[in-house]
């Protein structure tokens, strides 16, 4: 009698435990690799993310590899002393020719042009930094160089301060098949202390280059930031 009850119980419990193992089970496909014991699945890509993601973009945040060769940008034009007024006076009693000024930086092929501690304010030198980002490095361009000042008259210029300088290229920031090239041209913004403003003033005009065949000597004005005003005066 009582071998026939653990029989009887034998027989019921195995259906039990084949029932629960089925339960546990993971079905692996035809050449899949079974896992072993007491490790779970988990998705490969799962946890290492996208590599783009790891590494993040290189031209956001504090990692940017290429913010050496970046313009910087101007201060906000609404904040004091972010905008500095240069006033050009003629005193002589002929009219003189004068660089053009634009905050666009047009390139200075002529070499005579404003200049801030020696660098050009405004006019890069090719390429231009930004350029290369973008396969642009730019050439050089030579816009109408010089206007007239007439005798005892004023004109009057906004400078960002920005000027420009040459930093050597980071190869990783270049996309572009011209080159290679070994420095570059941006955009910094002058920092606040003693600075030398100087520009070369034209005694006549070319009418086919619009460039002057002759020139006063160069004058320097030494000023310091942060100013409202720089004033140059072609004298007599």
């Amino acid at each position: 009698m009582n071998r026939c009850l653990v029989s009887c119980l034998s027989a019921l419990a195995l259906p039990v435990a084949l029932s629960l193992s089925a339960c546990n089970a993971r079905v692996v496909a035809p050449g899949e690799p079974a896992e072993a014991d007491g490790q779970g699945g988990s998705d490969p890509e799962e946890g290492n993310g996208d590599p783009e993601e790891r590494n993040g973009d290189p031209e956001e945040g504090d990692g940017d590899v290429c913010s050496a060769m970046r313009d910087e940008a101007p201060l906000d034009p609404a904040s004091d002393g972010a905008v500095v007024k240069i006033v050009l006076t003629n005193e002589r009693d002929v009219p003189v020719y004068y660089p053009v000024w634009d905050n666009a930086y047009w390139y200075g092929c002529s070499g005579a042009s404003w200049r801030l501690d020696g660098k050009s304010i405004p006019g890069y030198a090719p390429p231009a930094c930004e350029g290369l980002f973008v396969g642009e490095p730019g050439l050089p361009d030579c816009l109408s160089g010089y206007q007239r000042l007439d005798a005892g008259a004023t004109v009057e210029f906004d400078w960002d301060r920005l000027a420009v300088e040459t930093v050597p290229v980071i190869q990783e920031c270049v996309n572009t098949v011209e080159g290679p090239f070994a420095t570059c041209s941006r955009a910094h913004l002058v920092e606040d202390g003693p600075h030398e403003l100087a520009v070369e003033i034209g005694l006549d005009l070319d009418e086919n280059s619009w460039f002057p065949t002759s020139y006063l000597p160069v004058i320097v004005v030494p000023f310091t930031m942060p100013t409202a005003t720089v004033s140059v005066v072609v004298k007599p």
